[in-house]
C-alpha cells in the first residue's frame, strides 16, 4: 500500500543506576557538636567539647548516624587532659571506692552496639623506664580490641613512631575501613598510618561510631568527621 504512512513511535526507556556521592559530617563548636549524643555532664569550654571519665568503666561519645556501609572514614582532633606525665587521677569502682591511674586512654569505638559489644582502637602513654632518667622515654601506644560480651581481647598492639604529643595535648587520630581492611591513623597535625599493614575488620551494619574515653581519661573534642561515599538513584532515560 503505497499511500500508507507509517507511524513510528519513539520509545523512551528509563534506566536507574546508584550514582556515588561524597558525604562528610562535621561535628564542631560551630554547630554545637549537635551530630553527638552529648552527655548530661558535658561542658563546652574554648571551643571544645570536654568530658570527664570518673568511672572505672569505659564511656563513650557516640556520633548519631548509624554506620550502614563497608567503606568510611572517622577522625577526631582531640586531647586527653587526664594524660600528664608523673600524674594520678581519680576513679570510682561502683561501690565508691577511690582508687588512683596514671595511664588513661582515649580513641575511636566503632561496630558500637552496647557497651559490652564493639571495636575500639585506645590510644595510651606510658614511660619505659620511670625511675631511671637515662633510659626512660614517654611513648604512646596504640591497641585494636574486641568486646564481646564485656570480655575484651586484643587484636593488634603498636607504639607510635609518627610525631605525636604524649602530654595531654591534641592530636589526630583516625580510622579508614575500606571493605573489610581497617588502616589506624595518628599524628600530631598529620594522620600518618600506626600498623605496618592493615588489620582484617568487618563492618556490623547499623552500628555506632564515636570518641572512646577509657577510665579517668577526660577528653577534649575539637572536632569530628565522618566521610562516606553515598549512593543515590539517578534516572537517565533513553531512546
Amino acid at each position: 500500500m503505497k499511500n500508507n504512512k507509517y507511524l513510528f513511535a519513539l520509545v523512551l526507556l528509563a534506566i536507574t543506576f546508584p550514582l556515588l556521592r561524597a558525604k562528610t559530617i562535621y561535628n564542631t563548636q560551630y554547630n554545637q557538636f549537635k551530630g553527638l549524643s552529648i552527655p548530661l555532664d558535658a561542658q563546652l569550654s574554648q571551643g571544645c567539647l570536654v568530658v570527664d571519665n570518673p568511672s572505672v568503666e569505659p564511656r563513650f561519645l557516640l556520633d548519631t548516624t548509624p554506620i550502614d556501609i563497608d567503606s568510611f572514614n572517622y577522625y577526631l582532633r582531640i586531647a586527653n587532659a587526664h594524660n600528664k606525665e608523673g600524674k594520678h587521677y581519680p576513679v570510682y569502682n561502683r561501690q565508691g571506692k577511690k582508687i588512683e591511674l596514671e595511664a588513661t586512654s582515649i580513641g575511636i569505638v566503632f561496630n558500637f552496639r552496647d557497651k559490652e559489644n564493639y571495636d575500639a582502637v585506645k590510644f595510651e602513654c606510658s614511660n619505659t623506664f620511670r625511675h631511671n632518667d637515662i633510659l626512660d622515654r614517654r611513648i604512646m601506644q596504640a591497641t585494636v580490641v574486641k568486646v564481646v560480651d564485656g570480655n575484651e581481647r586484643v587484636v593488634a598492639s603498636e607504639i607510635i613512631e609518627n610525631p605525636i604529643k604524649k602530654n595531654g595535648d591534641f592530636n589526630v587520630i583516625g580510622i579508614n575501613v575500606n571493605n573489610g581492611e581497617l588502616t589506624v591513623l595518628a599524628g600530631e597535625s598529620r594522620l600518618l598510618p600506626v600498623f605496618k599493614e592493615n588489620l582484617i575488620c568487618d563492618i556490623i551494619r547499623h552500628s555506632k561510631i564515636g570518641c572512646y574515653m577509657g577510665s579517668g581519661a577526660k577528653v577534649e573534642l575539637e572536632r569530628s568527621v565522618l566521610s562516606f561515599q553515598q549512593s543515590s538513584n539517578v534516572n537517565v532515560e533513553t531512546a
